[in-house]
């Protein structure tokens, strides 16, 4: 595991993508950051909801990074 993957509290982030969309979350804190491929509507609605991320992982829009 790199230290990308660390999260300022220490604990390891889970990476997550739909191949265009990469978000890495710590189920710890909360703390997430991503890239959105140049999508700046999903930049916008994360930032003002960022349980929409809860719920693309859940329906496996977004999908595990292995």
């Amino acid at each position: 595991m790199d230290d990308d993957n660390i999260c300022s509290c220490k604990k390891k982030m889970y990476g997550y993508t739909d191949g265009t969309h990469t978000v890495f979350i710590c189920y710890r804190c909360g703390r997430y950051s991503g890239q959105a491929g140049g999508d700046v509507l999903f930049v916008e609605v994360i930032m003002n909801d960022p349980l929409i991320l809860m719920k693309l992982i859940s329906e496996k829009i977004l999908k595990p990074i292995k």
